[in-house]
């Protein structure tokens, strides 16, 4: 295939090695299978609406795979014929938060008997909700699903049979940031196979061979400032190995920046100055925490995690260095603090998004009628920008809390994005992919396109915290593959 904008999410050899499946988004939403001869020729549409790599039955006559349905809010496991001359037989359906991975492979066993899929963690909004993900198996003749191993990984980037009968999995550790790869027999007993700082983003076995091909690349991540009026980029923290504000970040009122880092070899919240000094650690195992925000008198700060093996929205309180846990959701998400310095406002999935508002120490309160997805908080708590899941998620709507102005949506052009209010309060900022490493934009509130505000061309931008006097964080690092493989023997 020559080059092309397109997003690819699964590349499938057939059985026979003639042939080369791929999974190409042809929209913003809709993506699709072909085939091309391995020689080269006209891809042919092989079958319409799937999320993520195919995987074949042993004898090549049908496939399996994973679809998301954002407007019925659900995922599901199918299986097709080859040719995609009838309809795919369903298997299993669950609420797209929390269940079967979309992007990953619906992988079919050597012995044509199971299909392994992963279940939780990595979902359409990124990997906001983790310490949950599983492996199940479904029966390929009855449908019947079981359980595989559980609770082992923040998220599953993919996963794949080996030759004699066992999985091969690429996942993040609880509390880790970079993805291992790890062997898994039937039985559930785990091997770990892999023990490095870099991140083994995808994995597949060969099919009579013990040999697996695996992406090894390294997505770390330092911080740094950006000042737009002369585009100079500031480094904040430096060094290898890192993965500084990848999973958050957020500047506190005196000019300090709370990001998530796991320099320590676990996931933890770190305080830092502006300028890259008297950095220390915050907090100790503190579960993978992500999503961080602070409270405007930058008295404590809220994030997401599972901390001991429980969920929800936590409380760091500077003054007495104490960790409380304000809700008990496993798919609580995105906690907005509020001016009053009391209260705050998060998303819990039920599995369809609802807004909801808790005092510090008290009870969440539902906010009527607003079912949807709250992902940036106005600076004056009126407005929130949120993520529609079940109609538009290539766009953004800004959403007045008290009902008394009219909802604003200004259209984008990928899904999954980071969204936050301009410092001025008359932007959005978020950052998308639509050609390449994604980029920084800004959306005026007043209507009018988008314009892009940093593009580092070619490194990757992986999240970014705007500052109340405007200044711009960035977690930034490259994005350097290698195909690698590894005997299994």
């Amino acid at each position: 295939m020559p080059p092309d904008p397109s997003r690819y999410v699964g590349l499938t050899f057939s059985p026979s090695g003639d042939y080369v499946y791929f999974t190409r988004f042809e929209t913003r939403l809709v993506s699709n299978v072909y085939r091309i001869p391995v020689l080269g020729g006209t891809p042919q549409l092989v079958i319409s609406d799937v999320d993520g790599p195919i995987s074949f039955s042993p004898d090549g006559s049908r496939f399996a795979f994973i679809q998301g349905n954002t407007s019925r809010n659900e995922v599901s496991v199918l299986v097709a014929p080859a040719d995609g001359s009838s309809e795919p037989r369903r298997l299993a359906t669950r609420p797209m938060v929390g269940g079967y991975t979309l992007f990953t492979r619906a992988a079919w066993s050597p012995d044509g008997k199971t299909i392994a899929v992963a279940v939780g963690g990595q979902t359409w909004i990124g990997s906001g909700i983790a310490g949950d993900v599983v492996i199940v198996g479904f029966d390929v003749a009855s449908g019947r699903e079981r359980p595989i191993v559980t609770g082992r990984w923040d998220s599953i980037a993919n996963l794949d049979w080996l030759s004699n009968g066992s999985l091969i999995v690429s996942g993040a550790e609880l509390g880790h940031s970079n993805n291992q790869l790890w062997r898994v027999s039937l039985d559930g007993t785990i091997r770990r196979v892999t023990h490095d700082l870099n991140t083994y983003s995808d994995v597949a076995g060969a099919a009579k061979a013990p040999v697996i091909v695996t992406v090894l690349g390294d997505l770390s991540s330092t911080i740094s400032a950006w000042a737009a009026d002369d585009s100079s980029l500031t480094p904040v923290t430096s060094g290898p190995g890192r993965y500084d504000g990848q999973e958050g970040m957020v500047w506190t009122p005196d000019g300090h920046l709370i990001f998530t880092s796991g320099v320590g070899g676990q996931s933890d919240l770190w305080l830092i100055d502006a300028h890259g000094s008297n950095a220390h650690q915050l907090t100790a195992n503190a579960g993978t925490p992500r999503m961080v925000d602070v409270t405007p008198d930058g008295n404590s700060t809220l994030f997401v995690a599972v901390r001991d093996g429980q969920p929800g929205i936590w409380r760091l309180t500077f003054a007495d260095n104490k960790i409380a846990r304000l809700t008990d959701g496993i798919h609580d998400v995105f906690p907005l603090c509020l001016p009053d310095n009391r209260s705050f406002l998060f998303t819990r999935f039920e599995p369809t998004p609802h807004l909801y508002r808790e005092s510090f120490g008290g009870k969440p309160e539902q906010i009527p009628d607003l079912n949807t997805l709250a992902v940036a908080a106005s600076r004056d708590g009126r407005t929130v920008a949120t993520l529609s899941v079940e109609k538009k998620p290539e766009a953004i709507d800004a959403v007045p809390l008290d009902g008394h102005q009219d909802t604003r949506r200004y259209d984008i052009l990928n899904a999954p994005v980071m969204v936050t209010w301009t410092p001025s309060n008359d932007g959005l900022t978020f950052l998308e992919s639509r050609s390449g490493p994604p980029s920084l934009w800004n959306q005026p509130i007043s209507g009018g396109p988008p314009r892009e505000l940093l593009n580092l061309h070619g490194e990757r931008i992986f999240s970014f915290a705007w500052s109340q006097d405007g200044h711009l964080a960035i977690a930034r690092g490259p994005v350097p593959t290698d195909v690698v493989l590894i005997s299994m023997n």
